[in-house]
């Protein structure tokens, strides 16, 4: 379960949706990491994690030029 879908990015290479999920609000983010990236892999039809509940309250995507690099705020 999603515990708080934030921002979304979008690759225009492969149309596959990237988004961050900040967990819960309210609790001690240095103490509790649980922040997470996701993919949306649209030939699979499937969702995973690229970073699972070990990010600081991520809230934002951006990707270099060439989209080989996936940054994450």
């Amino acid at each position: 379960p999603l515990e708080g879908p934030n921002s979304i990015a979008l690759s225009n290479k492969s149309g596959n949706i990237f988004f961050t999920d900040s967990g819960p609000f309210g609790e001690n983010v240095q103490v509790n990491n649980k922040g997470s990236v996701f993919i949306i892999d649209m030939q699979q039809q499937s969702i995973r994690p690229l970073a699972l509940r070990c990010l600081q309250s991520p809230s934002g995507l951006a990707f270099s030029h060439d989209e080989k690099v996936l940054f994450v705020s």
